[in-house]
């Protein structure tokens, strides 16, 4: 596969993932639940917790691993999560998250 659609295979991953749990009926009770805890911006907010996703997710999934002039890999991971932030701005700013 080439390295643009495993980078869109992952943004979209991760933007569905975050989809689900930030405005889904079915993570309702977790998400009121979780919004009652002390750091819980980070897990209700879906740009932080898109950013969160996508870290997470490159250590499973990670696009940049084809790309040879990445030096350093937490960097690869740092680089997906903020991919994953700015879809899901765009996509909250839009009104579809």
């Amino acid at each position: 596969m080439d390295a643009l659609l495993y980078l869109f295979v992952f943004v979209l991953i991760s933007t569905s993932i975050t989809d689900i749990w930030t405005s889904s009926y079915v993570f309702s009770g977790i998400r009121n639940w979780v919004s009652r805890l002390r750091f819980s911006k980070v897990l209700i907010c879906p740009e932080c917790f898109a950013f969160w996703v996508g870290f997470g997710l490159s250590f499973v999934f990670d696009p940049l691993v084809s790309y040879p002039g990445i030096g350093h890999y937490y960097l690869s991971h740092v680089f997906c999560g903020t991919i994953a932030f700015l879809v899901a701005r765009i996509l909250y700013n839009k009104g579809v998250l």
